[in-house]
């Protein structure tokens, strides 16, 4: 089958975010709002919202996250069941980026999607499992032409990818593996960020970031062992 370079170059960069977008304007909302209504850190709010054209990341939000969103502006079943698929469309898609590139990836993805969200729109509930439960300009700047910075990002959107991956009625040994993967993650992001240099470590970026990180770490830890995986 031919693949369409027409659907190809319309699909948006990040699945999950074109989504939310959607699905906050029909609450009369947009993502700006998220971290005054919801308590999503502005910084991962920004991303989000930058990679809606830019395909450098595919950030999602992580499980706290979404949870909190959900609950707090009332996101309905069939919109969770909309975000759900497209964070399976977006893992997806990095999936097929790193083995046959970005083009490949976008234009292989516009013809998945649809199938999948679909079917996550008809599958039974039973099936899907349970539902979702100011920067400094110049130093920002800075730390996106750091390797070590985007090395921490990139760590952090895998992880979150297999941590939302890992809910619902998936197999013991795919949360386990989902969860190990995620926390393999977190302990590069962790390392990455003690690499970077004691002046960017002085941020409030970098607070910001390493806090989250370390947050979920301790929440896979918690799965993991409830689980019974020990560190």
């Amino acid at each position: 089958m031919e693949v369409s370079m027409t659907m190809g170059s319309k699909q948006p960069e990040n699945l999950f975010a074109h989504e939310l977008v959607h699905i906050l304007a029909a609450h009369d909302l947009d993502m700006t709002q998220l971290t005054d209504l919801a308590g999503i850190p502005s910084v991962a709010v920004q991303r989000i919202q930058q990679s809606l054209h830019d395909p450098t990341f595919s950030p999602v939000l992580n499980l706290d996250e979404m949870e909190a969103m959900v609950t707090t502006l009332f996101i309905s079943a069939t919109e969770q069941d909309r975000l759900r698929a497209a964070l399976l469309g977006t893992a997806i898609k990095n999936l097929l980026k790193q083995q046959l590139g970005s083009t490949y990836a976008r234009q292989l993805t516009a013809q998945i999607y649809p199938l999948l969200l679909d079917a996550f729109l008809h599958a039974d509930p039973v099936t899907l499992g349970d539902t979702v439960r100011g920067q400094d300009h110049e130093a920002n700047e800075d730390l996106e032409t750091d390797s070590a910075w985007f090395a921490i990002m990139e760590a952090m959107d895998a992880a979150d990818l297999a941590l939302q991956l890992s809910r619902g009625q998936t197999s013991y040994t795919e949360q386990v593996h989902r969860l190990k993967e995620a926390r393999m993650l977190l302990d590069e992001a962790l390392a990455e960020s003690e690499d970077l240099d004691e002046v960017i470590q002085s941020l409030p970026l970098w607070r910001t970031w390493r806090q989250r990180i370390q947050s979920e770490r301790t929440a896979v830890g918690k799965r993991l062992r409830a689980l019974g995986i020990e560190e």
